[in-house]
């Protein structure tokens, strides 16, 4: 005892009691993940984009009879996000980035939301000075749209633009996002609301049902509309095979109905649909008939669009944003060619206003010969290319024949 030095005097080599039922549940050389269950999980972490708490009922039932341990398939999904997401030095390079322009300006927008436990960037909105004050003047109608492949960390690209007095399409916040869920949209539009206080007049959006809720929460007196080239898509889609040769007669007859001019006649000729074609019945009747205030012309007529029906705007500045980025693009130069192109729009802005107070000399026309009292109560409060559209239609209506 006083020497501190242990002596073994015999050593029995045989097992004397009973071992554990659920050995191969508790013993480490057990409790690894398979190899087959690596690629599995590497597979909903990467391309499903699912979290531990999604998997594992998933691994369960694939391998009912292997031991799965929470904490060892929490490690795992980290290690493959670590693996997958190299993008904690480029979101800390376009944050620094979008700090330095709010430093030297305070009345930019910057908001980010980063998951607590990866410390992963999750959502983050932008809004620049002149995108809030164009924001504030032309928040009438605005359209929304989310793309894909702008990034090489897979995040989706929200894009939120406006009209403005001179009928072009401006993006007036842009946000990258992890997922398209009910919540991503809720913080996208709760902090627009925040920091900037506006409530838009019209919204039109595709058919994303959790967008559709989240605009309904937040924005409750705003009115939602749905854009007529989603809508016919999924026609196409859900309705095309039913139908088969029938479905082009029924197509015609569905916007003959939908662009009727009064309520009336719209529920005249919706019945007549539904009773000529009871295989679409349902789908008509669940999906579009509940939303006609979104994308049925008696109703939409009554709010102010800007002549809008669709994301049209949006779809062409996409196409834009995808010519300059792919899925190779990182996030700092996301921001830098998305920043590219509402300067470029403001410059072009610039030039029009600029070319637009120079003197000109024209032709004498029908709107200045018939309406220059009312033209020049127009030239006084209407920009030059709303100004021409009102022109264009003085100079129709002298061709109208009783």
């Amino acid at each position: 005892k006083t020497s501190g030095v242990i002596k073994i005097n015999s050593f029995n080599n045989e097992h004397n009691h009973p071992l554990t039922s659920i050995v191969h549940e508790i013993a480490p050389q057990f409790r690894k993940l398979t190899p087959e269950m690596l690629v599995d999980i590497e597979k909903y972490v990467i391309q499903g984009r699912m979290d531990s708490a999604s998997i594992y009922p998933l691994l369960r039932s694939d391998y009912p009879n292997q031991p799965i341990h929470k904490k060892d398939l929490y490690n795992a999904v980290y290690q493959f996000r670590q693996k997958n997401n190299p993008g904690n030095t480029d979101a800390s390079q376009i944050l620094e980035l979008l700090m330095e322009w709010k430093d030297s300006d305070p009345l930019w927008i910057v908001k980010l939301w980063i998951d607590t436990v990866s410390k992963r960037l999750v959502f983050l909105l932008w809004m620049s000075p002149i995108q809030r004050e164009l924001y504030g003047k032309y928040n009438d109608v605005i359209i929304i749209d989310t793309i894909y492949n702008t990034n090489r960390f897979r995040m989706m690209l929200c894009i939120i633009i406006v009209v403005d007095n001179n009928y072009k399409s401006r993006i007036i916040a842009s946000a990258i996002i992890d997922d398209e869920t009910l919540d991503t949209y809720r913080w996208i539009f709760d902090t627009m609301l925040t920091e900037t206080g506006v409530l838009p007049g019209v919204i039109f959006t595709d058919l994303d049902p959790s967008m559709i809720q989240s605009i309904k929460e937040i924005y409750p007196n705003t009115h939602h509309m749905l854009c007529i080239f989603h809508i016919d898509l999924n026609l196409r889609k859900k309705l095309k095979g039913k139908l088969g040769d029938k479905f082009e007669e029924f197509h015609q007859k569905f916007y003959t109905c939908r662009n009727s001019l009064c309520e009336d006649l719209f529920e005249l000729r919706w019945n007549q649909l539904i009773n000529q074609y009871p295989i679409a019945a349902k789908y008509l009747s669940d999906t579009l008939y509940l939303n006609k205030e979104s994308w049925a012309i008696p109703w939409i007529h009554s709010q102010f669009t800007t002549g809008a029906q669709s994301t049209q705007r949006i779809e062409s500045i996409n196409k834009c944003v995808h010519e300059k980025v792919d899925r190779s693009t990182s996030l700092r130069d996301l921001l830098l060619k998305i920043n590219d192109h509402v300067s470029n729009d403001e410059h072009l802005e610039k030039f029009e206003i600029e070319r637009n107070a120079l003197p000109t000399v024209g032709m004498p026309m029908l709107n200045t010969r018939f309406f220059s009292i009312v033209d020049g109560i127009m030239k006084t409060f209407l920009t030059p290319v709303i100004l021409g559209k009102q022109r264009s239609e003085m100079n129709k209506s002298v061709c109208y024949i009783n």
